[in-house]
């Protein structure tokens, strides 16, 4: 009797088990939040000159260097970012700069990050504008995540 309930059993486990680890494959398909820290956001990124309208990614310091002489050649945005000095061995920098706008009260926000098996997604929002001023504004909004070789796109709603 025991013998029949030892490989009854024996059978059932060596059916049951594939020798496949599905759990690596299953939490490689669901996307992950990546945490973010905010370097900068505003309504202005250029002083009044405009830099063209982009999705920016820096992966070395030359670029991010050149980014914030060319945005502080007039206006010193730069001195409002929680940061300047990035370790780009573990981080990089993500920029959304939105075009020139003729009024104020408009804004461009960053509103998720998420990984993905085989990219990184970020997810932009371009809310109505808050304001009527004739003011000319061009809004950014400038993030820093852990470094990844994965490719980023970019989603604008």
């Amino acid at each position: 009797m025991k013998n029949i309930i030892l490989i009854s059993f024996l059978s059932f486990f060596l059916i049951n088990c594939d020798g496949d680890d599905n759990t690596t494959a299953l939490n490689n398909e669901f996307p992950t939040e990546i945490e973010y820290t905010l370097i900068g956001k505003g309504e202005d990124i250029s002083g009044g000159d405009s830099v063209d309208s982009a999705n920016l990614v820096f992966n070395n310091s030359d670029e991010w260097n050149d980014f914030l002489a060319t945005i502080d050649d007039i206006s010193n945005v730069s001195n409002t970012f929680t940061e300047t000095e990035i370790d780009f061995a573990n981080y990089q920098i993500i920029a959304v700069i939105d075009e020139v706008k003729t009024t104020g009260g408009f804004s461009i926000n960053i509103t998720n990050v998420i990984e993905f098996s085989d990219n990184i997604t970020v997810e932009v929002e371009r809310p109505l504008p808050g304001g009527d001023s004739a003011v000319m504004t061009q809004p950014y909004h400038i993030i820093k995540i852990p470094k990844s070789s994965k490719p980023i796109n970019f989603t604008i709603n």
